[in-house]
């Protein structure tokens, strides 16, 4: 019996504005092939390889730290391949309340993963750059015009949804939540770097 929030993040992910081009967020299908980021929740690396790059990034503790060993694994030439046929048990949020936590605290550490990694800033997740620059540089009309524009689109995608009705106005408020949480978890992870004065980048 799936949870109401699994339900909806299901659905959710079945949009490229619900997993940004995430590995992770996104279907991938029935067969094999390579990407570009695979979780540590279900994965299984060549030790000696793992050892090369020198193993996880300790200062990435609670997120991120699978993303960033996905990126260095890459650029030392590996590739990371996804097998369709292969299972896990892996918990799962279960609750609007963990889902909270879980996206804030995702753009917390997307923001952290960028300051050791600057070369992997990728403009599929613009959320808190647009943000600022709305709040800062423009007025009050554009700001409306893009919300205005954002919420139809959103509004357009869970509309299509085959969930019924109810479901459909959650699906909505969870895309809002979502990238709202996520925005300010980086922003405030931007905060967070610049307090505790992070090195631009980590050797491997």
């Amino acid at each position: 019996h799936s949870s109401e929030i699994l339900i909806l993040l299901d659905e959710m992910r079945k949009s490229y504005l619900g997993h940004f081009g995430s590995s992770q967020m996104k279907n991938h299908g029935s067969s094999a092939h390579y990407i570009e980021h695979i979780s540590t929740t279900h994965v299984l690396y060549d030790r000696w390889a793992l050892e090369k790059i020198g193993g996880f990034n300790p200062l990435l503790k609670s997120s991120a730290e699978d993303l960033d060993l996905s990126l260095r694994l890459r650029s030392h030439g590996y590739k990371l391949q996804f097998i369709p046929q292969s299972f896990v048990w892996h918990e799962q949020v279960t609750a609007w309340s963990q889902w909270i936590k879980k996206a804030f605290r995702n753009g917390i550490w997307q923001t952290r993963l960028i300051a050791y990694n600057p070369f992997i800033l990728r403009t599929r997740r613009p959320w808190p750059g647009i943000l600022l620059l709305f709040l800062i540089f423009f007025p009050t009309a554009i700001i409306g015009f893009f919300g205005v524009l954002y919420g139809l689109i959103i509004f357009g995608i869970c509309s299509f949804s085959k969930l019924n009705t109810k479901l459909k106005f959650k699906l909505f408020f969870l895309f809002l939540v979502t990238h709202a949480l996520y925005a300010f978890g980086e922003m405030f992870g931007l905060v967070l770097a610049v307090w505790d004065k992070l090195p631009i980048s980590t050797k491997d």
